[in-house]
């Protein structure tokens, strides 16, 4: 009977593989010369990423190094949902 079937959709993750991956994030970001003297701060809240740079674009390619680094760490791009640009 499908009206009786329940299931319980879990949106855990490895915290600490997250951890990881901003630290790989802050590191490549301190080394590429698109970012030289530009500030980027990116911090990590219980239930959110907030990040602080100079302009969109770079908002972008960092939002872009995020995604590919949690790819890499087996983390599903489903825990971000990524809030508009102030």
């Amino acid at each position: 009977m499908a009206g009786d079937s329940t299931f319980d959709v879990v949106s855990e993750f490895d915290q600490q593989e997250l951890v990881n991956v901003l630290d790989q994030v802050r590191r490549e970001v301190q080394t590429r010369y698109d970012f030289k003297g530009v500030p980027v701060e990116l911090t990590q809240g219980k239930d959110e990423l907030v990040l602080i740079t100079s302009d969109e674009y770079r908002a972008g390619a960092v939002k872009d190094l995020i995604e590919s680094k949690a790819i890499r760490r087996s983390l599903s791009l489903k825990i971000f949902d990524w809030g508009k640009v102030e």
